[in-house]
């Protein structure tokens, strides 16, 4: 029986047919990626669950700022009017990038490619971050973070983030 011819990279043909119409490396290659997601999203799971959201944004922040800064710089919370930063990048308009954003690097990455793989990591801490509150900004060597139950929308949420 002839096999479906697959390119590496691309999961659709896993999804559509059936093992045994694929080439055996491909399936090996997209089950081993799985696999790696499965790890890591335990992982990942196990750290999560053991902060509370607002825990679990100043850690991804922290590990954010220390990848692309080289340093953690001080959290600050914002509540209504207490800050002169009246510009947050926003969830709604910066997730859905940053998974495109990393779903291409995934592609090129190479294990050894370090900076490749700093642009990865960071990428996934701000999308956690952004995707617990309303929005963030680092202005002036601290991270400012506009939460969710902040009633009021005098700030401007539509900086689109460029890393």
């Amino acid at each position: 029986m002839r096999r479906l011819r697959s390119k590496h990279n691309n999961l659709l043909n896993y999804f559509l047919y059936n093992d045994s119409e694929l080439s055996p490396a491909y399936v090996a290659k997209c089950k081993k990626f799985f696999k790696e997601i499965d790890d890591h999203l335990e992982a990942f799971k196990d750290v999560c669950n053991t902060l509370i959201d607002d825990e679990l944004v100043e850690f991804a922040m922290s590990r954010f700022c220390k990848i692309r800064m080289g340093v953690e710089l001080p959290i600050k919370w914002v509540k209504q009017g207490d800050t002169n930063v009246t510009e947050f990048y926003t969830g709604e308009l910066n997730l859905p990038w940053l998974v495109a954003y990393i779903n291409y690097y995934n592609e090129l990455l190479d294990e050894k490619d370090l900076e490749l793989l700093d642009i990865k990591h960071s990428c996934l801490f701000l999308g956690l971050a952004l995707s617990k509150v309303r929005g963030i900004n680092i202005v002036n060597n601290t991270v400012y973070i506009l939460n969710n139950d902040v009633g009021f929308v005098n700030y401007k949420l539509d900086k689109q983030i460029f890393i």
